[in-house]
């Protein structure tokens, strides 16, 4: 696995974005966050095992990976912190969701089982010129499921860095997930993924998994 993901395995940090592309029917006044574990990182072209009897969607994500510790920053600054970027797979269960919610509980479990965030490699800031513009597609079985572009981001990533410092200290190796565009729907075992992140039409990033059931 990429050197920079096995230090994000040092850490115990990795915050995801709901509801942060426009159009959406839940957009909030702030962020809305949550956390996922380390544990459920695999990388590209591993194998997502689904949970026996629920359902699971795909959710491509551009991550960011933060370069040092971040305290009350302002998102003025924000970008000084950022060290490099991945493409990610937010894999989700909705009906462990619900049932959580209705109960008052976290999400921590709909979000976090093993294999639930396959990550791509690590690429440097400095590889993208624009964060606000950069396209992501996701296909399954060579068909196209998701597709946006950053620029509909309710929040930018700026804005993600205030908020989230001003609650928690981040620190380096710290990943947030930036969240998804429309189109994320159930993954079925035998299912080939594959992500691409885009500036101006040039690949940035690639990421591939495949969908099992539970044994």
């Amino acid at each position: 696995m990429d050197s920079h993901i096995l230090k994000l395995l040092n850490s115990n940090k990795i915050f995801g974005m709901a509801w942060n592309w426009k159009g959406g029917a839940k957009v909030k006044p702030f962020p809305v966050i949550f956390q996922k574990v380390v544990s459920s990182i695999i990388p590209s072209g591993g194998t997502v095992i689904l949970p026996k009897s629920e359902t699971v969607l795909h959710e491509l994500e551009l991550a960011c990976f933060i370069s040092k510790k971040a305290k009350n920053v302002p998102k003025s600054e924000a970008m000084d912190y950022i060290k490099g970027y991945c493409l990610a797979l937010d894999m989700t269960s909705p009906s462990i969701l619900k049932r959580h919610k209705e109960d008052g509980l976290s999400w921590d479990i709909g979000k976090g089982y093993d294999t639930f965030l396959p990550l791509s490699q690590y690429f440097p800031a400095k590889c993208i010129s624009n964060p606000s513009n950069i396209d992501l597609e996701l296909t399954i079985n060579n068909q196209i499921r998701q597709k946006g572009n950053t620029k509909n981001f309710v929040f930018g990533i700026p804005e993600i860095i205030e908020y989230l410092s001003n609650i928690f200290t981040l620190n380096e190796g710290d990943l947030i997930l930036t969240g998804t565009p429309s189109g994320a729907s159930p993954v079925n075992p035998g299912d080939i993924l594959h992500g691409k992140m885009l500036e101006n039409g040039k690949i940035i990033a690639e990421l591939s998994a495949k969908i099992q059931s539970a044994l």
